[in-house]
């Protein structure tokens, strides 16, 4: 660097970023808002290297990116004592919340022993998993990002019978995390609001959304969902992502097939992302013949990005959200999404312009929305702008703008403390 070239002033924070896991492994949500802001900070000129601790199999490591997670087997007998554990106190429903964390354990070890030799200034990790659990108090300034808290998913009976001693141990380990965290990011206002109602923190809890790799997925080639089904070009593909979950309203789906296919004359295409149960094969078995669903199960976050591309706009009947990285990916690649008005997809879709929300589990007004969208002039009106609102307002640019303006703020009050 010459003498006259301004030094990116981003370039003076080392950043680490703490991810369950990285691609292409199968990630979620989790693991996708982490790896684009990884990929935001990078961008930007900071020094920044991404470490994982879940992932769910082995892979090797590579520039920029430290993979650690449990083995298989030591997967399987952490979750039989997490089991039999839950069991002795009295937990007899879907229970996952701790095996998540416990399961995470192995890999936030070894994440924290690759932290000693990258010394980074600041560290950025999730709540889901617990990896603040690993970390020693005033090592780094420690930021975690919240997405999860197990208490949204007990009391609700249209969520399933969620575990009530399964998140109430996973809460309090997840307390007990944040004694080594000195500020948290929450996705969205509504995270924010349930964040403060369930833990005791003394600290800054500030609201950065998720970011999107526009870059990254303008480069994935489209993988036309209608060449799956031998639909014509003309024909809308609708998305449903995650659709064989409860959580996002997957006995919703029959009846969402059935009335978009009795609104259309013609063929008609469906993407549902995403493991399907039996059950729910089964029941799309009596949708109209003239309806047809292309049901992959789980792929990779690139493969579902080009299927997604090719869909003309979505639905997604989720009863609970915080700020949805599938919903985030779908407006990036201008596929509107309608939507029930739930957690923080009012923060995420504006209503009207990149998408529909209705009243949360509404399903008339649900259904209507949707099929206004098959009018082809106002769908393609609203692809330009739906594409256009998420790259102006939750681009890897313009988040990563915002976290180096909280790193100057947090290094500045660490650093007087």
């Amino acid at each position: 660097m010459s003498a006259t070239t301004p030094m990116n002033p981003a370039c003076r924070y080392k950043v680490a970023i703490a991810a369950p896991s990285a691609p292409p492994a199968r990630i979620g949500g989790v693991a996708s808002a982490h790896y684009n802001l990884y990929s935001a900070l990078a961008g930007v000129g900071c020094l920044a290297t991404l470490l994982t601790y879940n992932e769910p199999e082995q892979r090797p490591d590579e520039p920029g990116i430290i993979r650690a997670g449990a083995s298989a087997r030591m997967r399987s007998l952490l979750g039989l004592g997490v089991t039999a554990y839950l069991r002795l106190h009295g937990s007899r429903q879907i229970a996952y919340q701790l095996n998540d964390i416990i399961g995470s354990i192995p890999g936030a070890l070894r994440m924290k022993r690759h932290l000693r030799h990258i010394d980074p200034d600041i560290l950025i990790i999730p709540d889901r998993g617990a990896p603040g659990l690993c970390l020693p108090k005033a090592w780094a300034t420690v930021i975690q990002v919240v997405h999860h808290v197990p208490m949204r998913f007990v009391a609700e009976p249209s969520f399933g019978a969620f575990c009530k001693v399964d998140a109430v141990k996973a809460t309090a380990l997840e307390q007990k995390a944040l004694k080594t965290v000195d500020l948290v990011v929450c996705p969205s206002d509504y995270i924010r609001k349930i964040f403060r109602e369930v833990y005791r923190f003394e600290g800054e809890a500030v609201v950065i959304p998720n970011a999107v790799d526009v870059a990254l997925i303008q480069s994935i080639e489209v993988n036309d969902v209608r060449r799956h089904l031998r639909l014509a070009p003309e024909a809308p593909v609708v998305y449903i992502p995650s659709a064989g979950s409860p959580l996002k309203g997957s006995g919703f789906i029959p009846e969402i097939i059935r009335s978009l296919a009795s609104d259309f004359a013609g063929p008609i295409g469906f993407y549902l992302s995403g493991n399907i149960d039996a059950k729910l094969v089964s029941e799309l078995e009596r949708v109209p013949e003239h309806a047809r669903i292309y049901m992959p199960g789980q792929t990779s976050h690139c493969e579902t990005i080009a299927l997604l591309k090719s869909c003309s706009f979505g639905v997604s009947p989720t009863l609970i959200e915080n700020f949805s990285m599938a919903l985030l990916e779908a407006g990036c690649c201008g596929v509107p999404m309608v939507t029930f008005d739930v957690g923080g997809n009012r923060e995420l879709i504006a209503d009207g312009l990149s998408g529909f929300l209705v009243q949360c589990q509404d399903l008339r007004s649900l259904l209507w929305r949707s099929s206004s969208l098959l009018q082809r002039g106002l769908c393609e009106r609203m692809q330009a702008s739906t594409m256009q609102h998420v790259t102006q307002h939750f681009s890897t640019e313009v988040i990563a703008k915002q976290y180096l303006i909280l790193f100057d703020s947090v290094t500045r009050i660490t650093g007087e403390s």
